[in-house]
């Protein structure tokens, strides 16, 4: 099944390029997220962690969920306002981790922005009775399910069950479908 939202592939294209360039430069230093106890003062980082990723494997990861979770908006949601969206909630998201996480020396993962995203097709299941109903069986929707169940088990780093993996996507999940219900609400976006 092909995704045509150009956002998903510009997203995509930005976490390949920069994990790249985080093989040749220690870029995770200088962009990863931190503790609100230990931001001092670069708040972009709360921005820039959501597009850097451990490892291949989180990596890959990420972009296969995003890509296929994604198929579900295809044609419902402005292409734009997608990458808006996502950007936003994961933003607000790390914040919010970051404020509960006082001390963490170091987060990075666009899993923010899937769980975010899911919050939102939620949101829309729950408030546009026209729009098509999500549906398991198909591509969009076995790979939610699975990547809504196999993130929280295995995080970016391989470790297991780490509660902070859990507490960050239950954050995204929540700031997502607030957010959804807001724009959603408003007319910000016409599904």
């Amino acid at each position: 099944m092909k995704n045509s939202i150009i956002s998903v592939y510009f997203i995509i294209g930005l976490w390949i390029a920069l994990f790249i360039c985080g093989r040749f430069i220690s870029m995770n230093k200088y962009l990863c997220g931190k503790g609100f106890d230990l931001i001092a003062g670069r708040f972009y980082r709360y921005i820039t962690a959501s597009f850097l990723h451990e490892n291949l494997f989180h990596l890959a990861a990420n972009c296969l969920g995003l890509y296929f979770i994604t198929i579900y908006l295809d044609g419902k949601i402005n292409s734009v306002a997608i990458a808006v969206f996502a950007i936003i909630s994961a933003t607000v998201s790390n914040m919010i981790f970051s404020l509960i996480y006082r001390w963490t020396e170091s987060f990075v993962g666009g899993s923010v922005i899937i769980y975010s995203i899911i919050g939102l097709i939620v949101i829309m299941q729950l408030r546009c009775r026209d729009s098509a109903p999500f549906m398991l069986g198909t591509w969009y929707g076995n790979w939610t399910l699975g990547y809504f169940i196999l993130a929280n088990v295995i995080n970016g780093s391989a470790k297991r069950a780490d509660i902070s993996s859990i507490m960050i996507h239950g954050i995204s999940f929540a700031v997502g479908m607030v957010i959804g219900a807001i724009i959603l609400i408003t007319g910000m976006i016409r599904v």
